[in-house]
């Protein structure tokens, strides 16, 4: 009969995030994860301040002087850790996509798992963030529609949410306004004197305004102007 102290307590993680860890989402992913460790307090058997104890308990000084054959005998605090270290386990690596799973399916402890996650993924989310820094300031409208451009201006931006380096919206707001042609010079500067902080959603609609106001006064889109003569002559 198994004694009171290596009682198992039942552990419910829950379902695992339905959006597994692939190449591109590991900040999300985790964020995601973590909760529900946390909730459970198994967050140290990742983090490795909850180490494993012993396998075995060493026999006492009186134990061997009574028994000179006294032998270790299995550690149930271990048998407990274990069970809690492997419900950890379990709910990472059915967590993982199956392009990442192959990386790690041989690690045998969550601590294993989790820093070999974690150093996969440092280096690589860091370049990351740094190539869509620059894909935002370098990215101009040209001959794209104002939806076009700012849906993928949004998507830079998304991106980096999930790299774990999410930006304030009068930086992306920025980045539009440097994205746009000469056409909407006047509409810049007047938002570059605003003193109201400018958010997306008012930025998307300032734009919609300006071509709307554009197509009233039967002008092409600002990008397109040809020439001033060309515009008279027609």
């Amino acid at each position: 009969m198994a004694s009171s102290s290596s009682y198992v307590p039942q552990i419910n993680l829950g379902t695992p995030p339905s959006n597994k860890l692939t190449r591109k989402n590991f900040p999300l992913w985790r964020s995601q994860l973590l909760p529900a460790i946390r909730g459970t307090q198994l967050v140290g058997i990742l983090d490795g301040k909850d180490a494993a104890p012993l396998q075995e308990i060493a026999p006492t000084t009186a134990e061997k002087e009574a028994d000179a054959q006294a032998k270790p005998v299995p550690n149930p605090a271990y048998a407990v850790w274990l069970a809690r270290d492997q419900t950890v386990l379990s709910y990472l690596l059915q967590s993982l996509s199956l392009e990442i799973l192959p990386h790690v399916h041989q690690i045998e402890s969550s601590r294993g798992v989790w820093k070999a996650l974690e150093e996969m993924f440092a280096a690589q989310s860091e370049s990351r963030i740094t190539n869509l820094l620059i894909a935002l300031a370098n990215t101009k409208k040209l001959q794209m529609t104002n939806a076009e451009f700012l849906t993928k201006m949004q998507g830079f931006a998304e991106e980096l949410i999930s790299a774990g380096h999410p930006l304030p919206d009068r930086q992306i707001v920025s980045y539009i306004l440097a994205g746009l042609g000469a056409g909407y010079n006047s509409l810049v500067t007047a938002l570059g004197v605003s003193t109201t902080p400018i958010t997306l959603s008012m930025l998307y609609s300032q734009l919609h305004a300006y071509d709307q106001r554009q197509e009233m006064l039967n002008s092409s889109p600002p990008d397109e102007f040809e020439t001033s003569a060309n515009a008279a002559y027609r």
